[in-house]
């Protein structure tokens, strides 16, 4: 029984350690850039969250999100390709509006969205969007 108790005890405590930390974050630029490798995969992402109306969006840092800011980029400038698109999963939006503006990691799996051609999607930076399974500020 004792042996039993241990056995669990050791299982539950791996298995409820899923907040990822600093060293197994991968940044943006990183996922962009080796993409394929982490398509379809669960993965921790680093980054400066932008979330609102008008906004979904995880950046490598403050200021790649700055430059874009600044005003009109064109679509195939290589700025897009510093952010992810995050999509909501069950997470609250006024928690997420909360977070807006910080840095925080996100774990999801990460999925290629690729639009028909001259189609907008409002609030997405780019066709690499993650699900957010679970975000915390850093």
């Amino acid at each position: 029984m004792i042996r039993f108790l241990i056995m669990f005890l050791a299982i539950a405590g791996a298995l409820g350690n899923s907040h990822p930390n600093k060293r197994t974050c991968l940044s943006v630029d990183q996922v962009v850039r080796e993409q394929q490798q982490y398509l379809g995969q669960t993965i921790a992402v680093r980054g400066y969250l932008l979330f609102g109306d008008d906004a979904r969006n995880l950046w490598n840092d403050m200021d790649s999100y700055k430059h874009v800011k600044r005003g009109y980029v064109p679509p195939d400038d290589p700025a897009w390709k510093r952010c992810i698109t995050v999509t909501g999963k069950g997470l609250g939006r006024e928690r997420m509006k909360k977070l807006s503006g910080h840095y925080v990691t996100v774990k999801g799996v990460l999925q290629k969205h690729t639009l028909p051609p001259n189609v907008i999607a409002f609030g997405s930076c780019n066709d690499l969007w993650i699900s957010m399974d679970y975000v915390a500020q850093d």
